[in-house]
């Protein structure tokens, strides 16, 4: 049996969080403190986040605090990586958060970070007011919850938005940073999908704004306090407006992005500093993140102001390293494994490829349920939660960036089956959007939000569009637009993180490019290297055998061929037949996609 310490990530300095009796959360923990007639007091932290250990260390360390916990409610302990169906329903405005329900799920009152003194007030407080008012507490639920079903404004007209490219982009050129670079003032969040776009409408548009934007951006974050100058890697977020002091965790989820967002940056820009930021993120998620026994990446490594204010590593190593989260995430790992596939062929690194697919082999055998889908946390030796829609759409991309890399159909049947958990089990065909996951019990159902998530309902849309172009199946492409039209009104309200849904919008309507190499795979490698080092937006690739694929070649008009050939095709324009790999560069290079 696991330990408090082993259940519950406790802060790494001295405290006595841990003499609170934390439940774990579940129908068991609610059941108690309904047979009790306590409220919950539940507590979001996360192993990264520097406030939650301070709340370790003052307020639930605090006798007075401690002893009324215990006495008077049903205390429960989340971690936001493990449980973000939890984080979801239940921060109110980040980390830690500390919220009082009801037996039955309802939000009381809370806060974030509580001092001992107000804490203790706090909690008296809402329990004196939940013991007197619990008739009147419950009837103001029952009349409140047919407002907090979720719905949508029937009214507003469904239809794919063709200026969501350019609503979008005037929103982040209008909040950009001249100074700066980056968005808004501060703090200061990189913004990796924000980014993503902005090379899609420069590739498109050669825009010499966007372009200014994008090198200021990437050039101020990479040689900022953003970056960790000794041993690589971004930290989460910069409080400052000039990058200069961050929040010194570092996540994988930020890292795997930005390697993303600066391999695709020198392949666009084509300035070598990109390159060389690119080749030092992978350092860091090599030297620190990556679990080479079992082949896969850890989830964070801890906030250490003081660790990481030592400027050089030989003073660095005198002291403990800041704590590493082992937890292997299965859609930050499907994330890393897309990164570090486009960057062993833009960086020239066997390994990283190699590493890539051990990420891959690890989540489809260890991590796939054949009915479930992907589990989003492996840990203890076993997988864990299953029903969250980005473990999924993060999957389906990394296995189809391990079919376009490899040529491997195992990968492509992988992702295709993930893809048709998703239109089964995520796609609410009634209010015609993604969901975000499959509430595991009551509790979560009562407590589902309204509307969706535009930026995560964008990157699954996405992805549908991309296994419509593979597969020419029409359900793929009509739930994508389908959300694509419901969330038309909404995706106005979220500014520039309404980039992954614009990136959709402009894929229905601009559609996939598709590279099908014909030949002996193992001869096709060079199509598949140059492909990967060139930036193109939608770019799918498809091999097909001359002898095994032979009726397929033909039904697609393609003339045999001697020697391996590839065809590339953008909608109904296709381009005569590429016998050499350099080829591609006539086709790819500077060219717009309008």
């Amino acid at each position: 049996m696991l330990t408090k310490q082993q259940k519950f990530h406790f802060s790494p300095r001295t405290n006595k969080a841990h003499l609170i009796n934390w439940h774990e959360w579940g129908k068991e923990a609610f059941e108690k403190a309904k047979n009790q007639g306590k409220p919950v007091l539940l507590s979001i932290s996360a192993t990264w986040c520097h406030w939650c250990h301070v709340m370790d260390e003052t307020s639930y360390s605090d006798e007075k605090v401690i002893g009324l916990i215990n006495g008077e409610f049903i205390p429960i302990r989340v971690d936001t990586d493990q449980r973000p169906d939890v984080n979801r329903r239940y921060n109110i405005g980040g980390w830690p958060t500390t919220v009082v329900l009801t037996p039955t799920g309802e939000i009381l009152q809370g806060g974030t970070y509580i001092p001992p003194h107000e804490m203790y007030r706090f909690l008296k407080s809402i329990h004196g007011y939940y013991k007197e008012h619990e008739d009147d507490i419950y009837n103001r639920i029952m009349n409140n919850k047919e407002s907090q079903a979720l719905h949508y404004n029937e009214e507003s007209p469904r239809r794919i938005p063709e200026d969501a490219l350019e609503n979008t982009l005037d929103f982040l050129k209008n909040n950009y940073d001249e100074e700066y670079g980056g968005f808004g003032i501060q703090p200061k969040f990189p913004q990796p999908d924000s980014l993503s776009l902005l090379f899609y409408a420069y590739y498109r548009e050669r825009d010499e704004f966007v372009k200014k934007i994008l090198e200021t951006t990437l050039t101020n974050m990479a040689r900022s306090g953003m970056y960790d100058q000794v041993e690589g890697g971004f930290f989460r977020y910069s409080t400052t407006r000039d990058w200069s002091i961050p929040h010194y965790e570092k996540m994988l989820e930020d890292n795997a992005a930005l390697l993303g967002v600066y391999t695709n940056a020198y392949l666009l820009l084509d300035k070598q500093e990109f390159l060389e930021t690119a080749k030092d993120i992978t350092r860091y998620l090599v030297n620190n993140l990556f679990d080479d026994e079992k082949g896969v990446f850890w989830g964070s490594q801890d906030a250490d102001e003081k660790y990481y204010a030592l400027k050089n590593l030989e003073d660095r190593r005198k002291r403990p390293a800041p704590f590493i989260d082992k937890t292997i995430y299965a859609d930050w790992n499907s994330m890393g494994a897309t990164a570090f596939i486009k960057a062993a062929f833009v960086l020239k690194d066997r390994k990283l490829y190699e590493k890539a697919f051990s990420v891959l082999e690890f989540i489809v055998s260890r991590m796939f349920d054949s009915q479930k889908g992907v589990y989003h946390f492996f840990k203890e030796g076993k997988p864990h939660l299953s029903g969250i829609l980005k473990d999924q759409v993060y999957s389906v991309e990394a296995l189809l960036n391990g079919y376009f890399a490899s040529g491997n159909e195992q990968y492509f049947k992988k992702a295709l089956e993930l893809g048709e958990i998703i239109l089964e089990s995520f796609y609410d065909r009634q209010q015609g959007v993604f969901v975000e996951d499959k509430p595991d019990f009551e509790v979560m159902e009562r407590m589902g939000k309204q509307g969706e998530d535009v930026p995560l309902n964008g990157k699954c849309c996405e992805i549908m569009l991309l296994l419509y172009h593979l597969t020419l199946r029409e359900e793929f492409k009509e739930s994508a637009q389908s959300a694509l039209e419901c969330l038309s009104a909404s995706y106005l309200h979220y500014g520039g993180y309404a980039a992954p849904y614009a990136r959709a919008v402009e894929l229905f309507l601009k559609g996939a490019g598709k590279l099908t190499i014909v030949g002996d795979k193992n001869k096709t490698m060079e199509y598949v290297k140059k492909a990967f080092s060139i930036y193109v937006p939608f770019r799918i690739l498809e091999f097909l055998d001359p002898i095994e694929d032979r009726d397929k070649i033909k039904t697609l008009g393609y003339e045999p061929q001697k020697e391996s050939t590839a065809f590339y095709c953008e909608g109904k324009r296709c381009f005569p037949p590429i016998t050499s790999p350099n080829q591609l560069d006539e086709i790819f290079k500077n060219r717009k996609t309008r």
